[in-house]
């Protein structure tokens, strides 16, 4: 047994000692695999390995975990009787928002509180494109300076109010509906908002979509 810390080497996408060329190439293309990627949008930091012979290009070898975290092992079976590991993290450069300076929670985003920027997410890519933090943007926990401004820390600012009015939109081809109601809850974008519309039993619900605004999803009576 060939063993390996998890201690990483401080420069990016360095492999271990005692990889031939190729391999670690090999590893990014499978990771890349895993996380639907491009491997040249990979950034890798590797675990030390102590190795008594060097790892051939070809050697066989599988990925252990999905990387929810960044983090994978790799365990490589240069023979029946020998078999190494190392950890590797894994990530992706993505345009962020940091604090400029610290933020109260309490308090929403204003001007000059924020700024974008490019870093390495440790993680998978996103499924879906998210929404960047923004002026007005709520804070829920105080956050120093240059920490990425992130669920839960800061969340998107409600988008209806309960007890405001509410305009229903439901759309198929030409056709198109909208009901007008009294939210009974608030919403930000993407929550769902349940509203009372004058006149009717029960209540209306959609998907908050903007200010007053919703797509209907349903209703009860």
């Amino acid at each position: 047994m060939l063993a390996a810390s998890s201690a990483l080497y401080a420069q990016t996408g360095v492999a271990p000692d005692g990889f031939a060329e190729g391999l670690a190439s090999r590893v990014a293309e499978s990771i890349a695999e895993v996380w639907r990627v491009s491997p040249h949008r990979l950034h890798l930091e590797w675990g030390r390995m102590t190795l008594e012979h060097e790892l051939p290009a070809d050697v066989p070898f599988r990925l252990v975990g999905r990387g929810t975290d960044g983090w994978f092992a790799v365990a490589f079976t240069p023979s029946q009787r020998s078999t190494a590991a190392v950890r590797v993290r894994a990530g992706i450069e993505d345009t962020v928002v940091v604090a400029t300076r610290p933020l109260a929670a309490g308090t929403q985003l204003a001007p000059g509180d924020f700024e974008r920027t490019v870093r390495v997410r440790w993680r998978p890519p996103r499924a879906q494109p998210e929404a960047l933090p923004d002026i007005g943007w709520q804070i829920r926990r105080p956050v120093a300076a240059g920490v990425e401004l992130s669920s839960p820390a800061v969340s998107q600012p409600y988008v209806i109010a309960a007890g405001e009015p509410v305009r229903f939109t439901w759309s198929r081809g030409t056709v198109q509906v909208s009901v007008f109601g009294v939210a009974l809850n608030a919403a930000r974008a993407g929550d769902q908002v349940r509203a009372r519309v004058e006149g009717r039993s029960g209540h209306v619900t959609g998907i908050a979509t903007a200010t007053g605004m919703a797509k209907l999803t349903g209703g009860s009576r």
